[in-house]
């Protein structure tokens, strides 16, 4: 979008903030997407490995982007890489829609359904703009993008990391974090007071 339109702090911020977080997820799926193919020998783990390297080289053309000093090429690149990655990823859930599941609807296939059709919004949108269609239609990238997270919302907790016990780790944490903070302000209270006394 910034290639794309004039460019704002806050525009250039935000989507430096984004694509730098985004060839961090690529790096970490393009890693784990290696040592599982390394490890398991199964073709099929290779679609992480190009999702994976696709977004990183996304990621890093993004953030470049960002800038309105970078050649439009940046950009450019960063949604051709976009569009391989997503491209793969619809190919990837399609296949482990027909041959790893054995149920045609249930949680864990409807979770397959959501990624396929947000990566395929998602592709839609950088396909239009890249070929000369207006910025507006980012819309459809951005309704891809909160049906990708919201179906990995849903991953996560398929895969058990929101149960309780997660949860009352968290609040405990939270916890151990307000008694160092109310410790901390204790301290700084005595320390003053023990300033003031010797002052007097």
């Amino acid at each position: 979008m910034v290639a794309y339109n004039q460019a704002t702090p806050g525009s250039t911020a935000l989507n430096f903030l984004g694509e730098s977080l985004f060839t961090v997820g690529g790096m970490w799926q393009f890693y784990s997407g290696l040592k599982e193919l390394e490890r398991r020998k199964n073709w099929t783990l290779i679609f992480d490995y190009i999702q994976g390297a696709a977004n990183t080289v996304s990621g890093i053309s993004g953030a470049a982007s960002s800038f309105s000093e970078t050649p439009v090429g940046a950009g450019k690149t960063s949604q051709v890489a976009w569009a391989i990655g997503e491209g793969t990823n619809m190919i990837r859930q399609t296949q482990e829609y027909f041959m790893v599941g054995e149920n045609w609807i249930d949680e864990e296939q409807s979770i397959r359904i959501a990624q396929f059709m947000a990566s395929t919004f998602k592709l839609a949108g950088i396909v239009t703009i890249y070929s000369g269609g207006s910025s507006k239609y980012a819309f459809m990238e951005l309704v891809g993008t909160l049906i990708g997270a919201s179906s990995g919302i849903a991953n996560l907790r398929h895969n058990g990391h929101f149960t309780t016990l997660n949860l009352t780790a968290v609040r405990k944490y939270r916890e151990m974090l307000v008694s160092m903070q109310n410790i901390a302000t204790a301290s700084r209270t005595m320390s003053h007071r023990e300033a003031v006394e010797n002052l007097v």
